[in-house]
């Protein structure tokens, strides 16, 4: 009997590839492209003799598959890395294979997929020093646009993004929307200027579940599941806030999605509908993951997400950076009490760099805290919110000179200041008492994170924009 393998590859910075543009068209043509390229994979090994039994698991970036010989494997991990370059070039690949007699054969993946990653990889076809690039993404230029008068060239993988660019509806939009609707295709026209949300969401403890399955006919029957549960769950989000919009008479849903997938959902939306979508998809991944026992038994599994609001015209990927860091430092906070939380933060200069700012909040809010925080913002609203903004930008000074500084007498000051102005009056008094109530039911050390956490969710909400507390984004969590 000849020996046979167990490989993987996995394509790393999907979601920042596909928002390597400004332009949401090009964006969506990203994510058809990423779409077909598990189908791509899958055809290419059914092409080498190998059968539906063979395929372990298989998802648009990612795949596991058991090659009976080293003949088909060879062939398969040796042409593959080159074929994605040409599908979609710029867009990292790893690969690993063991033997299938390895007991520890998915650990032993998982390292080599680790190990590779560590190897810088040149891009396909290589560029010498005197090709133009791209201005956008520093890629080598395949075209040029001459748009204004102006010659700019553009990369490969733009030109593919925008060739797979089209009216037809991806597989999963006809598993999220109703018939005759679709999402948003140009973020100009169809949402306007404003502000837009970048939302990451992704499973907690996922990776440690699937080592502990072990046998690859129960990493195959988890990996379905998990996908069939995320997309529900995908489905329930956007229901429960496509009601309001129908309402207006849209045939378009105001979002964009860019990966749905796994336990993964990255999706841009208009920012008012950011905290109802995000909340109810962390809601339904609970619910959804609790109906497969092949995913976890009854306990089914949680989430975290980031939420990065920015404006219209801001960079998605960096948008999407950030998200994906604020989902980090939710995890932080929700994996070890086995709960699903959210983070937040409202970009409100050019650059934002969260590891690097000198301020410190709180990493998450679990999603029983919503309700509160949403009550502390409509009690804001009761009350002059121009003192509370000159406060917390005292406070952001304050904590960056540190507990002994002169701005931090002056925030304390402030504050005194603010309540026996309040006090002197009967209702702004009440209405101070019952904000600092519901400050005390948040479990946050500090109740200037989730009042400016408030401000920013009002903000949001009312589609205005607030004078700015400071020069950092106002970073917070739900």
């Amino acid at each position: 009997m000849s020996e046979s393998f167990y490989y993987r590859y996995e394509a790393k910075g999907i979601q920042a590839w596909i928002l390597a543009t400004d332009k949401l068209q090009e964006l969506v043509g990203g994510s058809a492209i990423i779409d077909d390229l598990g189908r791509h994979a899958v055809a290419k090994a059914r092409g080498l003799g190998l059968r539906d039994e063979h395929f372990i698991s298989a998802a648009a970036g990612n795949a596991t598959i058991r090659f009976p010989d080293r003949a088909s494997l060879e062939k398969f991990a040796g042409a593959w890395p080159a074929e994605v370059s040409h599908l979609a070039p710029g867009l990292p690949l790893v690969q690993s294979w063991v033997t299938a007699e390895d007991p520890n054969w998915l650990r032993t993946l998982q390292n080599g997929l680790h190990a590779t990653r560590q190897c810088p990889t040149a891009e396909l076809p290589e560029a010498g020093p005197w090709v133009e690039r791209a201005p956008w993404t520093g890629r080598p230029a395949e075209s040029f646009d001459g748009k204004g008068g102006r010659r700019v060239a553009v990369d490969r993988a733009t030109c593919l993004k925008r060739e797979a660019h089209g009216d037809s509806r991806r597989a999963f939009e006809d598993d999220l929307l109703n018939e005759g609707e679709r999402f948003v295709r140009d973020a100009d026209t169809e949402l306007g200027e404003g502000w837009l949300a970048v939302i990451h969401a992704d499973g907690n403890a996922v990776g440690e579940l699937v080592m502990k399955k072990g046998k690859p006919a129960e990493i195959q029957k988890f990996s379905n599941a998990l996908t069939r549960a995320t997309m529900a769950a995908a489905r329930a989000a956007t229901r429960q806030i496509r009601s309001d919009w129908n309402a207006q008479g849209k045939t378009y849903f105001p979002a964009r999605p860019v990966v749905v997938g796994g336990d993964d959902v990255t999706i841009i939306v208009r920012a008012p509908d950011a905290i109802p979508f995000t909340r109810a998809f962390l809601q339904a991944f609970e619910a959804e993951t609790r109906k497969h026992e092949e995913i976890n038994g009854v306990e089914g599994l949680t989430a975290c997400a980031g939420v990065a609001f920015v404006k219209s015209g801001y960079p998605f990927h960096l948008g999407y950076e950030l998200a994906e860091k604020l989902c980090k430092e939710a995890k932080k906070v929700a994996k070890p009490k086995k709960a699903s939380g959210l983070a937040f933060a409202r970009v409100t200069t050019a650059l934002h760099d969260l590891e690097g700012d000198p301020t410190p909040r709180r990493p998450a809010y679990m999603l029983d805290e919503l309700d509160t925080l949403k009550s502390v913002a409509d009690a804001l609203g009761k009350l002059p919110t121009k003192p509370i903004r000159e406060w917390l930008s005292l406070a952001v000074a304050a904590r960056r000179g540190g507990e002994a500084s002169v701005e931090a007498s002056a925030e304390e000051a402030h504050w005194k200041r603010f309540r026996e102005v309040c006090r002197r009056h009967v209702k702004l008094s009440d209405n101070l008492q019952q904000l600092e109530k519901l400050l005390g039911r948040l479990e946050s050390p500090d109740n200037r994170d989730a009042l400016g956490d408030a401000l920013s969710w009002r903000t949001i909400d009312r589609g205005t924009s607030l004078e700015l507390v400071s020069k950092s984004p106002e970073r917070g969590t739900l």
